[in-house]
Formats: structure tokens, C-alpha cells, sequence
């Protein structure tokens, strides 16, 4: 720290500012991981449960360097969280990603993962307009006869389908965009920090998700990322399946909370 003056508020102002930016380097740290992790859960749990490919690589590469990168970087922007100033001094040998953290990180990327494949199997075994076919079918998907038929008319040809991939990764995006609202605040309830104290975060998962119903619609887009646009009956199973994340990280703050009371309520050694 350089002292300007002699002001001891501007000391007081110098360590919330630092206390902001460490703040936001685990948000943009929180963001990362949590999704990538809910990637690798989706190809892992895909390939164990012996499904067809759910997404493709190059879906994934779009993810994770265009889609991913505008909410990651406006999480610089997040203002300081009320009441910062009130914690206790934190311990400089302290770990950036401690034990506690690294459970928020499993839990959130479990749920994408999870969620992400749910949606693909949904469309094929549940979605009325789909194959509704049963899931023993669906994982021994190698074994098809094409003599086989399903429900509305679909053959063994629709374990190439584009479109449970689109809902798939339609999937994954929509849900990474509620994680990255979730990490406008470690501990502090969106309901006492909205995502709108950011509005650059706000900016950047309106122009993520603009560019990825843009490469739905786009017929060039389509062919090179094999996807197709989704009606209103799949976005709206999307918002089912994707919003619940808000729910669990609101979960995980709320024990976030209480056991930083609990530190704060601990004597000093």
C-alpha cells in the first residue's frame, strides 16, 4: 500500500478496494471452475452411462472460449459487497481456493454436468414430439436394428440428431449464464445483491446468449456447430432444468454465511 496523505480514510478506502478485487478474482475463479468442472461431469457421466456423443468438441470449444468469456471478464467489474469492510482481517497465508470453496465448486459443476445430460435424455425418452424411446434403448443405442421405429416416426437415424444436442448445449449455456449472475457475490443473497449492481455482467450474459441464439438461427452456424433452433416447448424445459442452479448456489451462500459468523464469534488466538 503507497499512502497519498495522511487521511486515514484513504487507508480505510486502499483496504476495501484491495478486499474488492481479491473479492472478484475467486468470482471469475468461482465461474470458471464450476462450469468447467460441469463440462468434464457431462462427458464423463455421458460416456459412463454409455449414450450417444451429448455434445460435441467443437460445441464445447465454442463454450468455453466465446460464450463463457464476456461474463467472465465482467466479473472484474463487480462492485465491493456491502459489509466487506466488516470481516475480520484475513489470514495472508490463507489459500485462494480453500476446502469449503472447493465443495461449492463440486456441487454447482455436479449440477451442470447432471442437468446438461438430463436434457438430452429427456428429449429422447420423455419429450412428447421426441422418439420417447426407453432408456435401455437409448444407452444400447450401438445395438439399434433399423428395422426399429419409435414414436412419432423416428428411426435409428435419431441417435445422429442434432436437435437433443442443441437442447444439450442450449442446456449447458443457459445454465452458465445463471452461474455467472450467482457470482456477482460470494456470500451476500442475489435478493440483497442483484446481478444489476453489475451492469456490465448484465451486458455481457444478455450479448453470450444472443450469440449462441444466434448460431442457432443462423444456417451456417448451424452446419458447422451441428445444432438447430429449438421451439418454445424445449426453451421452456431449458428454464426448468437450468434456474434451479440459482436455488442450490443461494443454498451454498446461505451455508457460506453462517460459517462465516461462526469464524467471526471464534476468539482471536
Amino acid at each position: 500500500m503507497v499512502l497519498a496523505d495522511d487521511n486515514f480514510t484513504t487507508i480505510v478506502s486502499a483496504v476495501e478496494e484491495g478486499r474488492g478485487i481479491y473479492a472478484n478474482t475467486k468470482a471469475f475463479i468461482r465461474y470458471l471452475i464450476s462450469s468447467n468442472i460441469g463440462e468434464v461431469v457431462c462427458v464423463f457421466l455421458s460416456v459412463l452411462l454409455g449414450l450417444p456423443e451429448v455434445l460435441s468438441p467443437v460445441a464445447l470449444l465454442w463454450v468455453n472460449l466465446v460464450t463463457d468469456g464476456l461474463p467472465a471478464t465482467a466479473l472484474s467489474f463487480n462492485p465491493v459487497e456491502p459489509g466487506i469492510m466488516n470481516k475480520p482481517p484475513r489470514d495472508r497465508n490463507s489459500a485462494l481456493v480453500d476446502s469449503w470453496m472447493l465443495v461449492r465448486y463440486l456441487v454447482t459443476g455436479t449440477y451442470v454436468g447432471v442437468a446438461t445430460v438430463s436434457a438430452y435424455i429427456w428429449w429422447m425418452c420423455a419429450n412428447r414430439e421426441g422418439p420417447m424411446m426407453k432408456f435401455k434403448q437409448l444407452v444400447g443405442h450401438l445395438e439399434c436394428d433399423k428395422n426399429t421405429v419409435f414414436s412419432n416416426g423416428h428411426g435409428c437415424e435419431i441417435f445422429s440428431s442434432v436437435r437433443p444436442t442443441t437442447l444439450a448445449l442450449s442446456t449447458l449455456v443457459t445454465i452458465e449464464m445463471f452461474n455467472a449472475l450467482n457470482a456477482i457475490t460470494e456470500t451476500k443473497s442475489l435478493l440483497t445483491m442483484t446481478p444489476f449492481a453489475n451492469p456490465w455482467l448484465v451486458l455481457a450474459v444478455a450479448g453470450s446468449f444472443a450469440q449462441h441464439l444466434i448460431v442457432l438461427s443462423w444456417p451456417v452456424a448451424e452446419v458447422v456447430f451441428r445444432v438447430t433452433s429449438l421451439n418454445l416447448a424445449e426453451w421452456r424445459f431449458i428454464l426448468l432444468i437450468s434456474f434451479p442452479i440459482v436455488i442450490i448456489d443461494e443454498v451454498l451462500k446461505a451455508i457460506s454465511r453462517h460459517l462465516d459468523a461462526k469464524r467471526a464469534a471464534q476468539p482471536p488466538p
